[in-house]
């Protein structure tokens, strides 16, 4: 007796790898000559000139020190009995 299985996967297939597809194609494929790019001077002329920023500048600008700057800043108001925030505070309501 013959599985089901073998009606369905007992037929012949390509053999060729893919290499030897790709290969091929290259061989058979037309050559098409490019043109040199040309340079004009050393950058493009439409592009703006980044500065430098400091190291000082990159700290600053960096989100864990805003966040520190924040913290530090709300404690300190905090302290000083100020609120830092606009929001109302809740008042501490029993459930009795």
């Amino acid at each position: 007796s013959q599985s089901e299985l073998v009606e369905e996967y007992n037929e012949e297939i390509n053999r060729q790898s893919a290499y030897e597809i790709l290969s091929n194609k290259l061989t058979t494929a037309p050559t098409v000559e490019h043109k040199p790019i040309e340079v004009i001077g050393e950058r493009a002329p439409n592009r703006e000139i980044k500065e430098e920023t400091s190291t000082a500048e990159k700290v600053l600008n960096h989100s864990t020190t805003k966040m520190i700057f924040r913290e530090v800043l709300r404690g300190f108001l905090g302290v000083l009995g100020l609120s830092s925030s606009t929001r109302k505070k809740r008042r501490n309501s029993t459930w009795f």
